[in-house]
């Protein structure tokens, strides 16, 4: 076909659907039609008109200039998209007309096809695969696009199918919008101005940024194709678009976006999973530094006893579903999950954002996994036939954080004696008899909110390796008794004990014990006390030195 049997059939087509347009509006003038289908109508007839006048006026036939095909594409663009969404809003009887528009449309693509070599065979593959009618997860997608009508038509569509759209109309806008916001999604068209889609694609991936990219372009060359792609493009869609097609990679780029949030969601809360799905390499540029955080060590108490009674396939179903809880727990409470040693789980607040509160968010994440285990012991207990039990140490202050994994395996965590002495604490539990152990420097770091009921202090420690002396605290959960009775009774008791005053310490915490007979640390505190009194003691030292981890 000559360039000049092209452009005439091409015209003959675009007459006949505007005729078919006209048509349409008269009919829909005296009916109940809403004033956005009119519109739309109204809109291709317009992209007609202006189809028809860019043929008359170009003196660059199709066949001679790909520039020519690429605009004639653009232009069926506007038609064939608010084509295709009438079809959802038609009856039977409006319906044989828009597919008569479809087919009409279709034969100009064939002819724009046949004025030039654009290597259609992979253009073909590329648009063929992966369609499917399935419903698409709502996304946050950026479109930047600088022709109105295909704006329109690209709003309207993402829109009806539950997406938010924000709009760039050129590439400098779209690079500034794709730095400022966590977009699932960019629709990249390649002739923007300012910065063509080229060069926004090859910025984007020069800073990490690794958002899913649908080229959608009146360019069908595969060159083209290979150009987008090498530069990070996920996609290339050609105009005029196909909704199927389009619905197919829209909800394809989607779900890729939220299988890498769910890979780092595994260790970090929601909004930084988001950001490193994103950009997976900020991660590895995370500047090590010191800053004040608060780490949490929470393990499963008798776990080696009890995985030798249960038995390998048992156990690793026990432990894995223990570990699933807290970790929900952990990420719900914005914590970092920093490793995972056995039946030992680590997190952390603090870092890599910079959190105030990191202390009473740890403390409250500890609080809720305690409140839940009753719950999770009456779950595993057909399984275990024993329940579930756990030991949690905090600690806060000063440690080195940053990337301390490798190219391979990704871990984000903290290093110093602040992480040391929160992996002793957790292993006091045992000692003192009670669930949560805080340290002073986490005590130190919470709001006056705490009540004091609520924290105890129990005593000061020696762990192994670490001389300095720990002030622990634990951290009650309201039962029948009132919480404040027992914490100030039990303070009293241990100031009598620090004073050498035995006597007075045991009177009181056999009082204690009377109306609180299951608080380990009472009863531990009353075993001390006793010990200090017998006639083999040692020279008295208020700071309990504990015998293991």
């Amino acid at each position: 076909m000559n360039s000049t049997d092209a452009t005439a059939s091409i015209q003959s087509s675009i007459i006949a659907i505007g005729e078919i347009m006209a048509s349409l509006q008269t009919d829909l003038a005296g009916g109940e039609f809403d004033r956005k289908t009119l519109a739309s109508v109204e809109r291709i007839s317009l992209s007609c008109t202006k189809l028809r006048e860019y043929l008359d006026s170009n003196s660059e036939p199709p066949e001679h200039s790909s520039d020519t095909r690429h605009d004639i594409r653009n232009l069926l663009n506007r038609i064939a998209g608010p084509s295709q969404l009438l079809e959802r809003r038609f009856d039977d009887s409006k319906l044989a007309a828009i597919h008569r528009v479809r087919r009409l449309i279709d034969d100009c693509v064939a002819v724009i096809d046949r004025c030039g070599d654009d290597s259609r065979e992979l253009v073909r593959a590329l648009e063929s695969h992966s369609i499917v009618a399935a419903a698409t997860t709502p996304a946050n997608i950026l479109v930047a696009e600088d022709d109105a009508e295909n704006r329109r038509f690209l709003v309207d569509f993402l829109t009806s199918e539950g997406h938010t759209v924000t709009l760039a109309r050129d590439g400098s806008e779209a690079l500034a919008q794709a730095e400022q916001a966590g977009f699932d999604l960019l629709l990249l068209d390649l002739g923007l101005p300012m910065i063509d889609g080229f060069d926004v694609l090859e910025q984007l991936q020069s800073r990490g940024w690794q958002t899913p990219v649908i080229v959608i372009t009146g360019r069908r060359g595969v060159d083209d194709a290979v150009r987008c792609i090498e530069r990070g493009a996920d996609d290339f869609l050609t105009k005029p678009i196909q909704i199927e097609i389009l619905r197919a990679r829209v909800k394809s780029c989607v779900e890729r976006i939220r299988l890498r949030e769910r890979e780092f969601g595994q260790f970090f809360p929601p909004k930084l999973a988001r950001q490193f799905a994103r950009r997976p390499r900020l991660i590895h540029e995370l500047p090590s530094r010191h800053a004040e955080v608060s780490v949490m060590f929470c393990d499963i108490r008798n776990f080696t006893t009890r995985s030798e009674r249960l038995g390998p396939e048992k156990t690793t179903r026990w432990l894995r579903g223990v570990m699933h809880d807290l970790c929900e727990i952990i990420i719900e409470n914005e914590g970092v999950l920093v490793d995972f040693a056995g039946d030992e789980v680590m997190a952390m607040w603090g870092a890599p954002e910079k959190v105030p509160d990191h202390a009473a968010r740890a403390c409250n994440t500890a609080v809720q996994i305690l409140k839940h285990l009753p719950a999770m012991s009456l779950a595993w207990y057909p399984t275990t036939r024993a329940e579930t039990e756990l030991a949690i140490g905090i600690n806060s202050g000063r440690a080195m954080v940053g990337h301390v994994g490798t190219a391979r395996k990704t871990k984000y965590g903290a290093l110093g004696d602040a992480v040391n002495v929160g992996s002793r604490v957790v292993g006091a539990t045992k000692f003192l008899d009670s669930p949560l152990l805080i340290t002073g420097g986490t005590r130190d770091q919470l709001a006056s909110d705490w009540s004091t009921g609520q924290l105890r202090r129990l005593c000061k420690v020696r762990v192994k390796n670490i001389e300095q002396p720990i002030e622990i605290y634990d951290i009650r959960i309201p039962t029948e008794h009132t919480i404040d009775d027992l914490a100030v009774r039990y303070e009293s008791a241990l100031a009598s004990f620090e004073e050498q005053s035995f006597d007075q310490a045991l009177s009181e915490l056999t009082q204690l014990l009377a109306a609180h007979p299951n608080d380990g640390p009472a009863a531990v505190l009353k075993a001390r006390a006793l010990k200090a009194l017998a006639p083999d003691a040692h020279e008295f030292d208020p700071v309990w030195r504990l015998s293991g981890k």
